[in-house]
């Protein structure tokens, strides 16, 4: 409806991501994008929008990979000044499935293709609650927050947003202060956030007084300090590339993050590999021996050590020359 308090310069057009899903051709999808923009005027049908548009709301299950890269095609058809223009929510399902896994791993293909879209045009507003607009907890919010920025492309992190929902059983400031806990919450915040589901207008003042108290030193962290968010990494061993190691003797390794350890013997070429250790590490750094068979054969072999956890999977590997034991 029109109302004079809102201009078409701060109407946004809404394409159903649902209905953009099961469009059969990237053209169908950018024509719908104009018309939910405005470009494509439709006499009497609603007031001007000048805003732009936004494709509401990018939920995994309906997309297929095809659909992805339509989709993908649709974006780099539009008009820079559009195309910039474009506002993606991406539903919460999305947010935890593209938040939750090591960045550093693939996604599955369907999801992988469904974030390179989403990525490569437009705002993307990371809805930061749950389907009962229960905020997820600070440790979910700093995980999350952390792999999607590591996943978005680096020439397009300033295109990556935090979209809140309500408190929900927690105050505004605490809000707040779960999604600044990180340094990627703090950097998606600074691009611009918005606002979702705020039940009062005393939310909203107080939504935009912890805005405005953050815009004031963007790179601090909270009250409280950050939350710990797990990184890759935490294998040492504590052998040289090249050594020469007695068979009966052990190798020594150092772990410095949660998960379970695996410790093998791999023989460079033919033969068995041999697991000589598996191993929990809890919060605290442990180092561990691993003991190599007395009566391995002699050569070259590699001391590979796989440690996963956290959501977390690492590897690190040191080729040795391993000698017989003395009879």
């Amino acid at each position: 409806m029109d109302d004079a308090r809102w201009p078409p310069s701060r109407l946004l057009g809404k394409v159903s991501g649902r209905e953009l899903a099961a469009m059969p051709t990237a053209e169908a999808m950018a024509a719908a994008l104009r018309e939910g923009a405005g470009a494509i005027p439709i006499a009497g049908a609603r007031p001007p929008v000048d805003a732009g548009v936004g494709i509401d709301e990018i939920v995994p299950g309906q997309w297929s990979a095809e659909a992805a890269d339509r989709l993908r095609e649709a974006l780099a058809s539009l008009d820079p000044a559009l195309r910039d223009r474009v506002i993606i929510y991406g539903a919460p399902g999305l947010v935890s499935q593209g938040g939750r896994p090591d960045p550093r791993t693939p996604l599955p293909p369907a999801l992988a293709a469904l974030v390179r879209a989403i990525s490569s045009g437009g705002h993307l507003f990371l809805e930061l609650y749950h389907g009962d607009l229960t905020p997820f907890a600070a440790q979910e919010l700093g995980v999350h927050l952390t792999h999607w920025l590591a996943r978005f492309p680096a020439d397009r992190h300033e295109f990556l947003h935090a979209l809140t929902g309500p408190p929900k059983g927690d105050s505004v400031a605490g809000l707040w202060t779960r999604i600044r806990s990180t340094p990627a919450g703090r950097a998606i915040l600074a691009n611009g956030a918005g606002a979702f589901g705020l039940a009062s207008a005393d939310e909203g003042r107080d939504w935009l007084t912890e805005y405005r108290a953050f815009l004031a030193n963007p790179t601090a962290p909270p009250p409280g300090g950050d939350v710990t968010v797990p990184v890759g990494g935490g294998i040492e061993i504590l052998v040289r590339s090249g050594a020469r190691v007695t068979a009966g003797k052990t190798v020594r390794v150092r772990l410095s993050r949660p998960g379970v350890a695996i410790i093998r013997l791999s023989p460079i070429g033919a033969g068995p590999r041999r697991n000589l250790l598996k191993v929990t590490v809890g919060a605290r750094p442990r180092t561990v021996a691993a003991k190599i068979p007395q009566y391995a054969k002699a050569g070259r072999y590699q001391v590979v050590v796989t440690l996963k956890g956290q959501g977390l999977a690492d590897s690190a590997t040191v080729r040795v020359r391993l000698v017989a034991a003395a009879r």
